[in-house]
């Protein structure tokens, strides 16, 4: 096993004690992406990746804490104080942080959520991180 395979089995073993955001962000540079590099393309990419695993669980029954959570259509972006941030709805809320994506090169992952519900979006962002790393190798991707 490689070590991006290990990286990727020890973030789902750790996503439900919060330790995650530092291996997540670990993942993505390990993965030789830079947060500067990121599209708008790839971006709405990665929403497609966390709203999969968001309904692979609403579906299966087993994400019964926040029904109806899809990730909202905006991506806010400011270059003044330098982020990217993508954001969730629920059905008690809207606009919450997803993931933001700070110039400083760290990532944050949900900060309104801990435990199992931070899991699809952990999931969906290396799942999209292999996906970016698969395509940039092949010449395919965006960016």
């Amino acid at each position: 096993m490689n070590n991006l395979e290990e990286l990727k089995k020890e973030i789902f073993k750790e996503v439900l004690i919060n330790s995650s955001n530092e291996l997540a962000n670990k993942y993505f540079k390990e993965c030789g992406l830079k947060i500067q590099d990121i599209t708008i393309e790839q971006l709405e990419m990665l929403k497609n990746f966390i709203n999969k695993e968001v309904y692979t669980l609403l579906i299966d029954g087993i994400y019964k804490i926040i029904k109806e959570l899809c990730m909202n259509r905006e991506i806010r972006k400011n270059k003044k104080l330098g982020y990217i941030k993508l954001l969730v709805d629920g059905s008690y809320f809207v606009k919450r942080e997803a993931i933001s994506f700070y110039y400083d090169g760290s990532i944050g992952f949900c900060n309104w959520a801990n435990g199992c519900n931070r899991i699809p979006f952990i999931k969906g962002f290396i799942f999209w991180c292999d996906w970016i790393k698969n395509n940039l190798n092949k010449g395919k991707c965006n960016g």
